[in-house]
């Protein structure tokens, strides 16, 4: 149907769908195996044992859903975010101290402080990643060391992000190297 009843029985539909067991496995999944790939040169680094790895990857999972967690405790306790952005501050705030702390409380303040670092050059990541894919055919792959000093001196050379566009970057963001899609040499239209 169309219109808002339309819009309503999609949005319940889907909202009964993402409650069933089977759906919020595969979903759970899906995000721990992306989250393994993101930081796997983390991982790598910080040589954790693999219950620690599996700790580090549920908590990083369940602080990529924070915001969808705190907008509905929000729901539940009467808070708006529009009328009331303190309050909701607060409540993201908390949510986010609470899974930083027990992030800390699996790899220490050392680990932490990488963590933040290896976020805040997730975009200078991509890029090299893929410069590193690229170059893994030729006869001078480039090396872990290198990546990593590249990385760097990526990083060093960035523009800073400001305090409103801080935290982690979303999975995709970097920037993409070679022809757009399609092979073509201008922009997709």
């Amino acid at each position: 149907g169309r219109g808002r009843g339309g819009f309503e029985q999609q949005a319940t539909a889907i909202r009964e769908l993402m409650n069933k067991p089977e759906v919020q496995a595969m979903l759970s999944l899906q995000q721990k195996a992306g989250i393994e790939a993101r930081y796997a040169t983390l991982f790598k680094n910080l040589n954790l044992p693999p219950d620690q790895v599996e700790k580090l990857t549920a908590l990083l999972a369940e602080r990529s859903t924070t915001m969808q967690d705190v907008m509905s405790a929000a729901r539940d306790q009467g808070v708006n975010p529009r009328e009331n952005p303190d309050a909701f501050r607060k409540l993201v705030a908390d949510a986010q101290n609470e899974i930083n702390n027990g992030i800390k409380a699996v790899i220490g303040d050392q680990g932490f402080a990488q963590l933040s670092n290896y976020e805040q050059t997730l975009p200078q990541r991509n890029v090299v990643n893929e410069l590193q894919q690229r170059l893994s055919y030729t006869s001078s792959p480039l090396t872990a060391a290198q990546a990593e000093q590249m990385v760097q001196i990526l990083a060093s050379t960035a523009p800073q992000r400001t305090t409103s566009t801080a935290g982690p970057p979303p999975p995709d963001a970097g920037v993409r190297m070679g022809p757009p899609p399609g092979g073509r040499g201008g922009p997709d239209v």
